[in-house]
């Protein structure tokens, strides 16, 4: 029998989940500050989801157990990496860590899809949706994007995959000419301090 108190902490779980789906259905945009909030609350709802394991290991709530609680916190955690941080090999770890632990996830196979769509890999974009529209036939966005997927060119595919690239190496180039700025500023102010020194030793 399910105890009542991994039962609240289940409830507690779902309800972090839900506060997080308005804002990822919306659309993160690379949105930093709404992402860091979006995964302080799912690290809520996993710990919640953890402590209900601890007091019942076989606890389940409104036909969700564990195993897919858990796979529901990683596969928004997913979203939110890759839409909001544009972190895509985190994203792609989140998504296949859902899948492991509930096969039957029709929303991490989406999110991976889309991110393999984004990603320019049509092969396993495709396996990817496929495998959604099989588990949820009634999602039309997940049939939507399969289609397009399908019958988008290998040429546009790569395309997509370098325009992923370029926006890396923008950040990768910006992170450096700060790393850079940061290194300059701190020898001139090192170099100003020690031309003070040298000053007030030969008065």
């Amino acid at each position: 029998m399910t105890s009542e108190e991994a039962v609240q902490c289940l409830q507690l779980a779902d309800s972090y989940l839900r506060e997080v789906t308005g804002p990822i259905d919306a659309g993160l945009k690379n949105d930093t500050q709404l992402g860091y909030t979006l995964l302080d609350t799912l690290k809520l709802a996993m710990k919640q989801r953890e402590r209900a394991e601890q007091l019942d290991p076989n606890s389940e709530y409104d036909d969700q157990n564990i195993p897919l609680l858990k796979s529901k916190v990683l596969t928004f955690q997913g979203c939110v990496e890759g839409d909001a941080f544009g972190k895509y090999p985190n994203a792609v770890k989140s998504f296949k860590k859902a899948i492991e632990y509930y096969e039957n996830n029709g929303a991490a196979h989406g999110g991976l899809g889309i991110l393999y769509s984004n990603l320019g890999d049509k092969k396993l974009a495709v396996q990817e949706l496929r495998r959604a529209v099989e588990l949820y036939p009634e999602e039309i966005e997940f049939r939507k994007i399969l289609d397009r997927v399908e019958n988008t060119s290998d040429i546009a595919m790569l395309i997509s995959k370098g325009r992923k690239w370029i926006s890396q190496a923008r950040n990768l180039w910006s992170l450096i000419v700060l790393v850079v700025v940061l290194c300059c500023g701190t020898c001139l102010c090192l170099s100003l301090i020690v031309g003070i020194i040298q000053t007030i030793i030969q008065e």
